[in-house]
């Protein structure tokens, strides 16, 4: 088992330098970024079921708590713009009404 969990962690290496180098050079709610630390997220995940390595375990934990607070901010926010949008179509309706009724009744269809 120690050796197993030896080769992950030298198989770790590079996907970490991809994640010091690349991916964390990109925008925290990119979805590219979200989707290779999920992939991360289950490797290590992976790793703590099956070899019981307790630091593949924590790093685990610690991504997961990371891209929930992301994706939570990013629901948060697709709720506000959502929201923003019927308030939006609230006051053209309002509007649009508005003038319906101010019109003369002669003109009405």
């Amino acid at each position: 088992m120690v050796l197993l969990r030896l080769q992950y962690r030298l198989a770790r290496i590079p996907l970490q330098l991809v994640e010091d180098l690349a991916v964390s050079q990109l925008d925290e709610q990119a979805p590219s970024r979200l989707v290779y630390e999920r992939f991360l997220t289950g490797c290590d995940a992976a790793a703590a079921h099956w070899l019981s390595d307790d630091a593949a375990r924590e790093r685990a934990a610690d991504l997961r708590r990371h891209t929930a607070a992301v994706r939570l901010l990013i629901a948060r926010e697709q709720h506000r713009i959502r929201h923003r949008g019927v308030i939006l179509l609230d006051e053209q309706r309002e509007r649009f009404l508005r003038r319906r009724g101010q019109q003369h009744p002669t003109d009405r269809v």
